[in-house]
């Protein structure tokens, strides 16, 4: 995601990651949009940031289902006007999955229309993405954050804990990333509270 502006906080483990995501980007009593197969501990920090979920049904076929991503999308939007949406991938814990060019693309320009009403931050957990098939092309789908538009923000969830096989480490990163420079460093001073917090 060559184009777009990057900062990076370094977080107890991508858990730490994932929790400050929830507790900087949404308030309390909001809802944070998950893939209803997933890790148990995203629910669990939303709890602890006292905040609702809502899950998207993740496969139609052997495909992501874009359908009901759009559609739980849009109730949320509809409701408080701004999005955090979970997308572990690739290598989605605990399937395996990994969403193609294609799937991504369609997610970005569905999210960019979201965002004329508000801002959407999708919070991408990679915590397993050095396990993949293809190690040579697994991260080229970042390209396809360069499509966001300014009311776009991608958080990435980086854990160094499996990549270094020492899990339990608590070593990872929140990597964030937007075209709009000011948006990014704004969110950035939210984290460096929190992580001082």
């Amino acid at each position: 995601a060559a184009e777009l502006n990057k900062k990076v906080i370094a977080t107890p483990g991508g858990s730490g990651a994932v929790s400050s995501t929830f507790n900087v980007i949404l308030d309390q009593n909001e809802t944070v949009i998950l893939p209803e197969i997933a890790w148990g501990s995203y629910q669990l920090m939303a709890q602890q940031n006292c905040l609702k979920a809502r899950t998207y049904t993740m496969f139609e076929d052997d495909h992501f289902n874009l359908t009901s991503f759009k559609q739980v999308c849009t109730e949320v939007l509809n409701e408080q006007k701004k999005l955090l949406v979970v997308i572990n991938d690739p290598c989605h814990n605990p399937t395996g999955y990994s969403m193609t060019h294609q799937e991504w693309n369609e997610i970005i320009e569905f999210l960019n229309e979201c965002s004329k009403t508000g801002p959407v931050v999708i919070l991408n957990d990679i915590a397993y993405i050095d396990y993949g098939i293809n190690q040579d092309t697994i991260r080229t789908y970042l390209d396809c954050f360069n499509q966001f538009t300014d009311n776009v923000m991608a958080i990435v969830a980086f854990s160094i804990s499996k990549t270094c096989t020492s899990y339990g480490l608590r070593c990872g990163a929140a990597v964030l990333c937007g075209k709009d420079e000011q948006k990014v460093r704004e969110v950035e001073i939210v984290f460096e509270k929190a992580a001082r917090a």
